[in-house]
């Protein structure tokens, strides 16, 4: 099983660009394949990503062979997925409830297309055979996905506008070589592994969606033979995980991400929160859901002993953090990544750490309840065999 990712990626990558701004509209987006509640809610970015390199392949239907080939065979269908990856326009708006999403691609991920003259003509993937309308050169023929789709499409968000990536908000969709209708989809929030950059399988897991608080609709036509698509995604899930409460202002850009990375200007996005008036006039609010806890500095010291504990080796960390009642333990690979976590531990000043060596990097992230501190310096037991103090 393969996969696609589609990520919203929050950055300001050129500091020479200024982010345009989106305005909030909160509403509610119903979730059915159609797209006229979207019709009053601002492009976030638009016509930024064209013809991107994904995989550079173009299948070719060989109809005497019955099956795709790469090689170029004039006259008849073919199908490239980087047509799928081509960026029409993005939309962003939220209620109380879901963070709504809706792109405009240039193709559907399981459609081929036939070029006719200076059209293009567009048709699904089907485990019967294609009949003869469109002038489709391969009527007769079963037509079913020739490879299977992996990519990474990431709306990233920078929490504190200062450049940097912070957290990816992922919609995984997958399907196999042979597929011809559906494919599966999944929804994730990572966590920057710590070196800045946005790379599949190395960013650390900070939640995950599932059940009703998370859906994807099935896509639609749209003008120019493009298709559209919207998504929603629980927005407690992502304000609990990515550091930012109701009326925050982010930055967010849109990235399709593979063995290079093609983006999208910046736009900065606000998280709004709706309040909520009786019918009979007399004003009701809902509960605060302001954070009200301070952000909590660096931790003061570190320090590092190598234990055995049930015959597993590892190392046995101790801390002193004042403002935090839970931390974050960020452990790194040698590469500069830090792809495993320890999650939201208590902040009681220790924590046996099974599986890693004196050489391996570890970082600590403070949680004061609601409000989150930065990630602290990266230290070992090998750089300081005396323990780690924070004299700054």
């Amino acid at each position: 099983m393969q996969k696609v990712v589609l990520a919203l990626v929050v950055l300001l990558s050129f500091l020479f660009i200024s982010p345009s701004i989106l305005h909030a509209n909160a509403k509610t987006i119903t979730m059915d394949g159609e797209f006229a509640d979207w019709d009053d809610v601002d492009i976030l970015v638009e016509d930024t990503i064209t013809g991107y390199p994904y995989s550079g392949t173009i299948y070719y239907f060989d109809t005497d062979a019955n099956s795709w080939d790469t090689e170029e065979i004039a006259e008849t269908c073919m199908y490239t997925q980087d047509r799928a990856l081509d960026l029409g326009e993005l939309k962003l708006t939220n209620d109380n409830d879901y963070l709504y999403i809706m792109w405009k691609r240039g193709s559907d991920f399981l459609n081929y297309y036939w070029r006719d003259g200076d059209a293009t003509e567009e048709y699904s993937f089907d485990d019967e055979p294609a009949v003869d309308y469109e002038n489709n050169p391969c009527v007769g023929e079963i037509i079913t996905a020739p490879a299977a789709f992996d990519h990474d499409l990431v709306l990233s968000v920078d929490v504190n506008n200062d450049d940097s990536f912070d957290y990816y908000l992922v919609i995984n969709v997958s399907f196999e070589e042979g597929a011809y209708s559906g494919y599966d989809t999944a929804g994730y929030i990572y966590e920057d592994s710590g070196n800045g950059i946005y790379s599949s399988g190395e960013e650390v897991l900070a939640g995950q969606f599932g059940g009703s608080d998370y859906d994807v609709s099935p896509s639609a036509a749209a003008q120019n033979g493009a298709v559209l698509q919207e998504v929603k995604m629980d927005i407690g899930e992502i304000l609990n995980n990515i550091d930012v409460e109701w009326g925050d202002t982010v930055t967010v850009k849109y990235e399709a991400h593979s063995e290079a990375s093609d983006s999208t200007d910046t736009a900065e996005y606000t998280f709004v929160y709706t309040e909520t008036v009786a019918e009979d006039s007399e004003e009701t609010f809902e509960k605060d859901r302001r954070c009200h806890w301070q952000k909590p500095g660096e931790t003061t010291w570190i320090n590092f002993e190598s234990q055995i504990k049930n015959d597993v080796s590892g190392i046995y960390l101790t801390w002193v953090q004042y403002d935090a009642d839970k931390v974050d333990i960020l452990i790194g690979d040698g590469t500069g990544n830090f792809p495993w976590k320890v999650s939201k531990t208590l902040n009681d000043g220790n924590e046996f750490l099974p599986n890693v060596a004196s050489w391996q990097q570890l970082r600590i992230k403070p949680h004061n309840h609601c409000r989150s501190g930065d990630v602290g310096s990266p230290v070992s037991a090998s750089m300081y065999p005396n323990g780690w103090y924070n004299i700054f």
